[in-house]
């Protein structure tokens, strides 16, 4: 102890307390300072990290700067969430007490319908009750077909007997106690893919890269061998640099000893796999108990969850996700399937739901949906049937064996907040334990894989839904559609024109029940009383509007036997079409309705806003927290509703207001530069709106570009709203054309928000009605164009043109094409009236004159009504008869001259009368097809047979394309992009002889591409030489799309070099040789080499990756050319190297980045839009250029950039022409890369809302005072900010000059452009005129244009955007090298932000001069600010009541400030009274406009209160007198205290009780 205490001595730099006092005096003020360091270590941490991550940024140590930044990304997140959930806790979802029915009947459908319950709270029974659910819960199952013989005893757990392999191979077993469902069931188990597929050892790799993922914080292992301990086993030891391997004295390295344990683990679960071995580890299973609601402990709504042994849960984990990954390759699953599975989402199924409305809507034909949920389907999942379907799939049988024993021996002990139970229940044909369970590593596979094989057994004796194009060259059927245990099933009847709803209902009904006994027969089960249906059944209204039909309850019966022996018929119950549904955590109806969602959405919005603005997160987590919780959550079914924007913006103001506040901002900030991107100095708050139908658009983006059945239920609601739009254009392709006709939901939604965007698609299908002759129209684009009918009328004619089934003027006409069918203009037809050969929107005959009347008023456009002549007479037919939309009842064959009549059974054939000159009437013979040359005519039927008109048309003979006669006329006529792409070619080479060298191997021919971007343009070059270095093709081209860059550019590039060889392999037939593509871009080449090796289908958000259409081009190519190999290359390497030395590849990189060059100085095609690649089915456009990345985040931004730019315009009142010379990009660049200060600052320096005196003085001039903190100026505005007198401030002036002139300097700025900008700067900031005759000519255009914008704009990175081009100009011309950063946008950004950089430095220091340099300083100011408040308080003490005056106030402020000299006290004081005071004042001012006055003005007080200090102080503790002398106000603030305004009866005892307790709480009488 001595020896310890001399230690402690010579190490202590202070005296040591030598007495009891000293020690607990050193301890409590120790306390402090460790209180005070933990207070302080956030901050202390975060210098920590900023100065680390300066200093490896200094270093060029870019990745761990990378891994810092996300370092102290993650640990502000961690903090925001421990801050809000100190807000708002979760309730305790541990398990003390529970509730049970009183009868002890513990089955759950009995407990689902229990209303009386019992509360249990001794653990023994709660440990009793428990075991006893579970018993029941998990055997639930039993008496189930795979429970019970004869499956039980044909396919065991393993499902490695005889039957299963007979089953497998798609043999059938026989048994005569097989129901229908359940041989329909094991039919479908058939492998469809080889066994054991899938490896039965786990591997290193794959164990480590498990563990790495794994969250720690996950509980698992009931042994008590954490997951922290695997993980810590996978963390390598650091080895050290002179560790000698070859020393035998050396002791063994940590390294190796962790290697051996984690091969030790490894061999361990190996073996077990290979022998079906279960340790006794693996084999307790702790069942975890916890509340599914908060609040709610009744037995049936406990949630259960497995807790496995880790390394066992990650076998499962592991073994089971190769398998779907097998599957996802394969293409062996079901498509309809969406939960579980990579590649798929939740949102995909709901869309596909709205997809189906849209097309019931727009094709008004009837459609039925059902919405079926599984009860407890992972508690259900019979092990037999689990392992039959992973083996179907290619699962291994040893990992099958393993499984299953597992299962068998499990021990189930229960887990809840008491502890673990001491009993435990496990499998016995007693109480038969099945479902693998919530927790279990495989339990979301096996689901996907038994319901898909579930899927396609239903497939086969469903009757499901169709889904028609209009002119049925796009179909799908749909049967089951799911995700994880939500599911449904659509039934219809397309092609049918009657739409019977019986029809419907009834095979509805035999979907149904084919499901219920599909689930029964694997050993689930139907929640049938969950269950619910839509139905879309369209009525008319007497002037033709459609309308769904709704009916009551008992009108529409779907019923479902349950299965088992105590089944009942369970009707599903029936939703109108008006009541929203949830499904996936979206509400759809097939009316459409956006209110139900619009309600929760709000909702939602309004509880997480209001969180927040309860919290005291710092802006920097409340940020976070709005962009990766509170915008997630609250536009997850955005995307598949419609809602007006008018709502969306309501909310969104409501909702951002409660976040400007917590984050610095004012909620009178303009809304422009609320939602303004963050790259023009806007806040970054999103609308609602813009997420919305960013979102939409993204869906139809890459669901049209990715081949799958969402992509043909779209095409085909487009093709049906096309064809109720009747127009001759895209109404995706022009939205900005208003369409009051078009009748349905989500397209006009999309379509609105594409013209509020200023966007568009561009679609390779149009789904437009063609037309059918020579000078034919679409009706609607002449209705639309004459601008004289209403909205109303507009749909009253498209009803009626609907019911006619016509589109066009020749399906109106007749076919001699000089007459419209008169009794088209009625609203009839006639046995010779031509009729549609397509599927037609559903449309009864409107029953109104009126209606028919609009009708008659839009023929007179094309035609006169009485004589039914047309205005411009039709022309030759477009299309031979097989093509036709319609069917006409004659049709005259000029090779045969033979004229064909319609009949019921086919065409009759008439030869022709020379005598007569018509037709014979006898029938020749009938046929069933017509001859190619037929076309349509007008004929007249008479007694002596048929006669035809002279001068009728036939069909007009299209142009075969000319067969090319050499390759340059096979490239011209190559598609528009293929064009684009080959469009400069040079060689001095023949293309014969290019095709002669590429085709022998000795040449080893190679190529390399490369890009060129300069100002958001693009362009390409490459060259192909051969081996001894002849140059044989080089290339160039443009690269469209925004924004570009140079992956994009290249692409473009290698797209050209493939394209080339593919054309010339397909016109000289010829093989050719390998050859090798280089490209500098290593991204790119990566990217193509993986995409090129891959088999798994495309998913639908890689359709949405950067340059996705160029891509996929060049990978189509790729897989075309496979003796083509892409290699990297480092680019420029002639910067270091001399040309002559340089490998071959190196070179050909050298000169396709001269190709690139030369063509961006001579072309200029930045605007102009892309031509579509082939496969690219789509692209979006927007100011008519091509979105090639980033498509929600551009369409969005656009829209948001395009309002903030308004509203600087406007503010700054800058002319159009100033304000188009503004380099906008500079300016964004600048932003976007500003580091030095927060954001906020930004947003308010560039808008001018810094608060400075001028702008808070306008909030409490007394509080914040006006004038300048550092001189004698009365009012500080945001000019005198940055040029304040005094001294301390001025001087960086000197220093930004000083920093800037180094800066520029160092970048080979131009001399003239450093002056002008010095000069600017000095004349904005000092009021120094610039010497114009210093300036050289050059530039003088340029000082124009700045004056004309405005220095001060200059200083707040609004520059004009000669600067960039005059440096560059510059470096040009002195010959010095042009580099990244001395020129162009890195030119400007820098200077830019070092400007910025040194006005937050001085806003820092005018800060301190207004709150304070030191700790001492600024408590000073702040007992000088609340002096200044207290002042001005106490000046409002006469306009107080009697009561406030002596409750609230001092005699004198003076005595006041004595009283409390310290600033706390102060500050305390006037967070408690200040706004009692000013309640009081309000209070007593409206009594006064009410002529009341207080009890105490009336009546002389007879008892005096004790004096009473307002300010609560530190006194010696004292009894507490019987009655208070403190305010009420003190416990209950003013607000709350509801007070009855007292009779005059009551006056007297009212006011003694009020003077005895001295309550504020002011009592009024009304004078006489």
């Amino acid at each position: 102890m001595l020896a310890a205490r001399e230690k402690a001595v010579l190490k202590c730099t202070e005296t040591l307390p030598e007495s009891l006092e000293e020690c607990q005096s050193e301890y409590k003020q120790l306390r402090k300072d460790i209180r005070r360091i933990e207070a302080q270590a956030v901050s202390f941490r975060r210098s920590e990290q900023e100065a680390q991550l300066q200093a490896r940024l200094a270093d060029g140590e870019k990745a761990g700067a990378i891994a810092l930044r996300n370092i102290m990304v993650a640990e502000e997140t961690k903090e925001m969430w421990r801050q809000l959930r100190a807000l708002n806790p979760v309730g305790d979802q541990g398990i003390t007490t529970i509730d049970v029915p009183t009868d002890g009947n513990f089955e759950t459908n009995h407990c689902k319908e229990c209303t009386d319950w019992t509360t249990i709270d001794e653990p023994k029974n709660i440990e009793a009750a428990l075991l006893k659910r579970n018993r029941i819960h998990f055997g639930q199952a039993q008496g189930t077909p795979p429970t019970i013989s004869p499956l039980r005893e044909k396919i065991n757990w393993s499902a490695s007997t005889y039957e299963s392999e007979l089953i497998l191979e798609g043999d059938n077993i026989d048994s005569a106690m097989l129901s229908a469902a359940e041989k329909l069931m094991l039919t479908h188990f058939r492998r469809t893919t080889n066994l054991d597929t899938i490896t039965a050892q786990i591997t290193e790799a794959e164990w480590e890269g498990k563990m790495k993922v794994w969250n720690e914080n996950t509980s698992t292992s009931p042994s008590g061998m954490h997951l922290g301990h695997h993980k810590a086993i996978i963390k390598p030891f650091p080895v050290p640099e002179n560790y000698d391997y070859e020393d035998p004295d050396k002791p063994p390295l940590c390294e190796d000893l962790r290697n051996d344990l984690v091969q030790g683990q490894l061999q361990l679960v190996n073996y077990a796999i290979k022998h079906s071995y279960c340790y006794d580890r693996w084999s307790k299973v702790a069942t975890f108990m916890i509340q599914k609601e908060p609040g709610n402990t009744k037995v049936h709504r406990l949630r259960v969850i497995h807790l496995y042994e880790a390394d066992f849960n990650l076998l499962l984990g592991v073994k089971w996700r190769q398998l779907t990954q097998h599957c996802i390759d394969s293409n062996l699953l079901n498509p309809w399937q969406f939960g579980g599975l990579p590649g798929r989402d939740a949102t995909t199924p709901v869309f596909l739901e709205e997809l189906q409305w849209e097309i019931s809507r727009a094709s008004r034909r009837s459609l039925l949906r059902m919405d079926f949920d599984a009860t407890s389907c992972y508690d259900r999942i019979i092990p037999n049937i689990a392992n039959l379907a992973g083996r179907s799939f290619g699962q291994h049988r040893a990992l099958c064996f393993l499984h299953a024993k597992f299962l068998e021996d499990a021990q189930y002990i229960l887990k809840t907040k008491l502890g673990l139970s001491e009993e435990a229940y496990s499998h016995c044909e007693l109480h038969p334990i099945f479902g693998t369970g919530q927790g279990s590593a495989n339990s979301p596979v096996i689901w996907v894989l038994i319901s898909s094989r579930l899927f396609d057994a239903h497939t086969t004796k469903a009757n499901g839904a169709t889904f028609l194009s209009p002119d049925g060259l796009i179909k799908t059927q749909i049967y089951m559609v799911g995700f994880v245990d939500d599911s449904a099933n659509c039934i219809n009847d397309f092609t049918n024109p009657s739409q019977e709803v019986e029809n419907l209902l009834h095979k509805a009904q035999q979907d149904a029940q084919l499901w219920n006994d599909l689930l029964d027969s694997s050993g689930g089960a139907l929640e049938v009383r969950k269950c619910m249906f839509h139905l879309a059944h369209y009525q008319f209204t007497p002037r033709g509007a459609p309308i769904l039909q709704s009916f009551a309850p008992d009108q529409l019966t779907v019923q479902v036997q349950e299965s088992g022996p105590h089944g009942t018929t369970v009707p599903i119950k029936y939703l109108q079409p008006t009541t929203s549904r949830k499904t996936l955590g979206c509400y759809k109806c097939p009316a459409g309705g956006h209110k139900q969602s619009l309600q929760a959405i709000t909702e939602n919005a309004i509880a997480k806003a209001t969180l927040v603005a309860k919290s005291a997160l710092d802006p920097k987590c409340t940020m976070r927290y709005y962009t990766s919780v509170f915008l997630p959550s609250v536009t997850y079914p955005l995307p598949t509703c419609s809602i007006p924007e008018k709502q969306l913006r309501k909310l969104h103001n409501k909702t951002a207001g409660l976040f400007l506040n917590r984050l610095g901002y004012s909620r009178k900030t303009p809304r422009a530069v609320v939602f303004g991107p963050p790259s023009l100095g806007g806040a970054n708050f999103r609308p609602l709106y813009d997420e919305q139908g960013s979102r939409q658009v993204e869906l139809i983006l890459k669901h049209l570009r990715t081949p799958s059945g969402i992509n043909d239920h779209l095409r085909i609601a487009l093709a049906w709203t096309q064809r109720l739009s009747g127009t001759s254009y895209s109404i995706l392709e022009n939205p900005d054309n208003p369409l009051p006709h078009l009748e349905t939901v989500f397209f006009p939604s999309v379509r609105a928000y594409l013209t509020a965007t200023n966007s568009k698609f561009q679609l390779q299908e149009k789904h437009c009605t063609p037309l059918q002759r020579v000078n034919d129209t679409h009706i609607m684009d002449t209705v639309l164009s004459s601008h004289i009918f209403t909205p109303a009328q507009i749909r009253q004619i498209n009803y009626c043109r609907l019911y006619l089934q016509v589109h066009t003027i020749a399906d109106l006409g007749t076919a001699g094409g000089t007459h419209m069918d008169r009794a088209f203009i009625h609203g009839d037809t006639t046995v010779t009236s031509s009729t549609s050969a397509e599927l037609e929107i559903t449309q009864h005959r409107p029953d109104s004159a009126h209606t028919w009347n609009q009708w008659k008023r839009a023929c007179q456009l094309w035609c006169d009504t009485h004589t039914g002549a047309l205005h411009s007479p039709l022309g030759k037919w477009l299309h031979p008869h097989e093509k036709m939309r319609r069917l006409w009842p004659y049709y005259y064959d000029p090779t045969t001259k033979r004229l064909f009549v319609r009949t019921p059974t086919g065409f009759s054939q008439h030869r022709y009368n020379r005598h007569r000159k018509r037709f014979k009437p006898n029938v020749q013979r009938i046929v069933t097809t017509l001859p190619q040359s037929c076309y349509p005519v007008e004929c007249l039927e008479g007694h002596y047979g048929f006669y035809v008109p002279r001068g009728q048309h036939n069909v007009l003979e299209e142009p075969s394309p000319p067969t090319p006669a050499c390759f340059e006329e096979f490239l011209d006529s190559q598609p528009e992009w293929s064009r684009d792409m080959l469009g400069t070619l040079e060689s001095n080479f023949s293309y014969e002889e290019i095709a002669s060298k590429l085709r022998e191997t000795q040449h080893h021919p190679s190529s390399a591409c490369d890009g060129s971007v300069a100002n958001n343009q693009g362009t390409f070059g490459w060259s192909m030489n051969l081996k001894n270095g002849t140059t044989i093709i080089e290339g160039s081209g443009p690269a469209y799309g925004l924004p570009m860059d140079s992956y994009r550019a290249e692409a473009y590039g290698k797209c050209s070099i493939l394209q080339f060889l593919f054309l010339l392999r397909e016109y000289y037939d010829l093989t050719l040789a390998p050859m090798q593509v280089y490209c500098d871009n290593e991204a790119l080449v990566e990217n193509v080499n993986n995409a090129r090796e891959q088999s798994r289908p495309q998913f639908p958000n890689d359709a949405l990756k950067a340059s996705w259409d160029v891509l996929q081009a060049v990978v189509r190519l790729a897989k075309l050319l496979p003796q083509i190999t892409f290699h990297h290359i480092r680019g420029h390497q002639d910067t270091q190297v001399p040309l002559d030395k340089l490998s071959r590849p190196a070179k050909l990189n050298v000169q396709a980045d001269k190709l690139a060059g030369s063509y961006q100085r001579l072309s200029s095609h930045k605007t102009i839009q892309a031509p579509m690649i082939d496969g690219t089915n789509c692209h979006l456009i927007y100011d008519g250029q091509t979105v090639a990345s980033k498509h929600r985040k551009n369409i969005r931004d656009h829209r948001r950039t395009k309002e903030l730019k308004t509203y600087i315009k406007q503010k700054t009142g800058m002319s159009e022409a100033a304000f188009a010379d503004i380099d906008w990009q500079s300016h964004e660049r600048s932003v976007n890369t500003f580091k030095d200060g927060p954001h906020i600052f930004l947003v308010k320096f560039l808008h001018g809302w810094l608060p400075v005196g001028k702008l808070v003085s306008r909030y409490n001039p007394i509080k914040y005072p006006s004038a300048c903190p550092s001189c004698d100026e009365p009012v500080e505005d945001f000019k005198h900010f940055l040029t304040c007198p005094n001294p301390e401030r001025r001087k960086w002036h000197a220093t930004l000059t000083t920093s800037l002139r180094h800066r520029c300097e160092s970048v080979d700025t131009d001399p003239a452009l450093l002056d002008l900008l010095l000069w600017g700067l000095n004349h904005w900031l000092q009021s120094a005129p610039i010497p114009a005759h210093r300036v050289p000519d050059r530039i003088s255009h340029l000082l124009h244009s700045q004056t004309t914008i405005g220095w001060d704009n200059f200083l707040l990175g609004r520059w004009s955007k000669h600067w960039t081009t005059l440096q560059l100009q510059y470096l040009q011309r002195n010959h010095i090298e042009v580099k990244h950063k001395n020129h162009g946008l890195s030119w400007s950004s820098n200077i830019i932000r070092l400007m910025w950089d040194h006005c937050y430095k001085e806003w820092t220091t005018r800060n301190k001069a207004r709150h304070g340099k030191d700790a001492e300083d600024k408590a000073q100011r702040r007992l000088e600010k609340s002096h200044r408040n207290i002042r001005d308080l106490y000046k409002l003490k006469p306009k107080c009541s009697l009561q406030a005056q002596r409750h609230y106030f001092y005699p004198t402020v003076e005595d006041h400030f004595r009283t409390d000299p310290d600033a706390n006290s102060l500050e305390n004081w006037l967070e408690t009274y200040e706004p009692m005071i000013k309640q009081n004042i309000r209070h007593r001012r409206t009594n006064s406009d009410r002529r009341l006055r207080q009890i105490d003005e009336v009546f002389q007080l007879t008892r005096t209160a004790p004096p009473h200090n307002p300010t609560p102080t530190t006194v010696p503790r004292q009894r507490t007198p019987t009655l208070t002398t403190r305010p009420i106000t003190t416990y209950f603030p003013p607000n709350r205290i509801t007070s009855p305004t007292p009779t005059l009866e009551t006056t007297t005892t009212t006011a003694r009780t009020t003077i005895t307790s001295n309550n504020p709480t002011t009592i009024s009488t009304r004078l006489p």
